[in-house]
């Protein structure tokens, strides 16, 4: 837990609150755990950067060149990895 605290740039073992062990998921033989972060300050990389308006994208203008496209032509012969 030390390392999430330091990521979080915070020193304060205070910061985790409600440490819990769960079953695994399923089948699975590895636990689940949960905590609450509190108190902590993000680094201003994390909240400072761009976002898009997705509200303001010409969409008729994408599908119409989207359209245009032969996909099966594209993609005829490739390999997953090389798509």
């Amino acid at each position: 837990m030390r390392i999430l605290v330091s990521a979080c740039d915070s020193n304060s073992e205070d910061s985790i609150d409600n440490l819990e062990y769960h079953a695994g998921i399923g089948l699975s033989d590895h636990l689940v755990i949960s905590i609450l972060i509190v108190k902590i300050k993000l680094p201003e990389e994390m909240y400072s950067m761009s976002l898009f308006n997705y509200n303001k994208g010409d969409y008729e203008a994408i599908n119409g060149n989207l359209i245009g496209i032969d996909w099966l032509f594209k993609f005829l012969g490739l390999i997953t990895e090389e798509i």
